[in-house]
Parts: C-alpha cells; sequence; structure tokens
C-alpha cells in the first residue's frame, strides 16, 4: 500500500457534519444569530489483532461562513472537548453564526450554504504502529 492510499484509507475514517441546533424562532432570518453544532466522529473499527487501533488526538474545526452566513468573530479554529478520538467516538462543539443574506423567496424552496468546514486531527502513530499478537498455550493436565 503506498503513503497516499494509507493516508486516503485514513482520512475516510474522520468525519464531519453539523446542523443547526439554535434559532430565535422557527426559521432564520438575516440579521439574526443562529448556533450550529459541528462534530467530529471517528468511524474506525475497533482494533484486534489484525487492525491497527486508530485514535485521532486533538481534532479542531475550521469553520468558514459564507455569503449567506458568518461565523460571530470571524472564521477561525475551534478545538473539539474530547482529546482524544477512539473508534466510534465523536465530539462536538457549538459555534455562534449570524445570517448576514438570504435568497430571494422563490416558487420552490431553497437551503443557502452556510459554512464550510474542515476537520484535522492527529493521528495516534504510536497506537497505530502497536503491534501484538496472541496464542493459547496448552498442555496436558493429568488428574491426581
Amino acid at each position: 500500500m503506498s503513503a497516499q492510499a494509507l493516508h486516503d484509507d485514513l482520512r475516510g475514517y474522520l468525519r464531519v457534519s453539523a446542523r443547526v441546533v439554535s434559532t430565535v424562532g422557527d426559521i432564520i432570518h438575516v440579521d439574526e444569530p443562529f448556533t450550529v453544532r459541528v462534530t467530529g466522529t471517528n468511524t474506525a473499527y475497533v482494533a484486534d489483532v489484525v487492525r491497527p487501533q486508530i485514535v485521532f488526538n486533538l481534532a479542531k474545526v475550521h469553520v468558514a461562513g459564507t455569503q449567506f452566513a458568518e461565523v460571530v468573530g470571524g472564521d477561525r479554529w475551534f478545538d473539539l472537548p474530547d482529546k482524544e478520538l477512539h473508534a466510534g467516538e465523536a465530539s462536538s462543539v457549538d459555534v455562534q453564526m449570524k445570517a448576514i443574506f438570504a435568497f430571494p423567496v422563490l416558487p420552490y424552496p431553497v437551503t443557502e450554504p452556510i459554512a464550510t468546514i474542515l476537520i484535522w486531527a492527529d493521528l495516534d502513530q504510536g497506537r497505530f504502529f502497536e503491534i501484538w499478537n496472541r496464542t493459547t498455550y496448552s498442555r496436558d493436565i493429568q488428574p491426581n
């Protein structure tokens, strides 16, 4: 496996998602604040004898606004609160945003892109490169 293929494989386990969790009303209007919860997830398998442990350390997300919404305080990095993301774990951070523009009312539903999000983390190389195996040792045991 090439270094690039390994990198691509590992990168596929580090996911980012987002959803709006707080608004002033049911609908977000221009000039109103809202909160986006950004979640980083480690979707790797659980390690075993033949598969290495994949742990991401010090994950953080970069949240950038769009022409429709801005990050309060400007585009920037946010640390996820959990310092380690083990297989199947997720960690979230809430980001305050403000709506700045909307499409005019159209006869069909439209959603505006509100953020561009990048996730970054260190691969815990020590855990990934731990090598282990197991055996069962047997010996005849005689009754008394």
